[in-house]
């Protein structure tokens, strides 16, 4: 699922000089593992007075300088927040003036909010991985089939690598 695809490309892309920004509400693998290879993960807070939407503004410098990947997930789980569009486009506009900056963003409830779905957040960049399962919002519980979806080919092979390294091939 778009957890464990998180994960796996967040090892993925990092080394012990990574830095991954991870908003304070996440799932845990969000917020590890970065540190299974050596990187630092640096939390941003997420608060109901803002929507639930990261400042990254509050993040420091040095810190948005090293960072080499965002992870995201809209709608939010748990807090159920839905991302404007301009919030999400001034993100990857962050994330673009950072040259080896990228946002993996989990939008597995993209098409289960109101006014319908959310235009794919991996078409705004080339620096945008998109990770959605089958399983949630499209009533296939217990499927594990979901999409990861960039428009970068280099990042979409790493994403077929790492999920390949989580499975035997006999």
């Amino acid at each position: 699922g778009p957890k464990e695809r998180i994960a796996q490309l967040s090892i993925a892309f990092s080394d012990e000089t990574t830095t991954t920004l991870v908003p304070n509400i996440h799932y845990p693998g969000q917020g590890r593992a970065t540190g299974l290879v050596g990187g630092a993960v640096h939390m941003i807070p997420l608060s109901a007075d803002r929507g639930f939407i990261p400042d990254l503004s509050s993040i420091p410098r040095h810190v948005l300088r090293s960072a080499k990947i965002l992870v995201l997930n809209y709608p939010h789980n748990p807090t159920g927040a839905v991302i404007p569009d301009e919030a999400l486009g001034a993100i990857v506009e962050i994330v673009d003036a950072h040259p080896t900056a990228r946002l993996l963003i989990d939008e597995t409830y993209r098409e289960m909010r109101f006014g319908g779905p959310a235009p794919i957040a991996a078409t705004r960049s080339e620096r945008v991985i998109s990770i959605s399962s089958l399983s949630k919002a499209d009533g296939l519980p217990g499927n594990r089939i979901g999409r990861l979806i960039t428009r970068d080919r280099a990042q979409f092979e790493t994403g077929l690598a790492a999920k390949g390294q989580n499975h035997s091939h006999n």
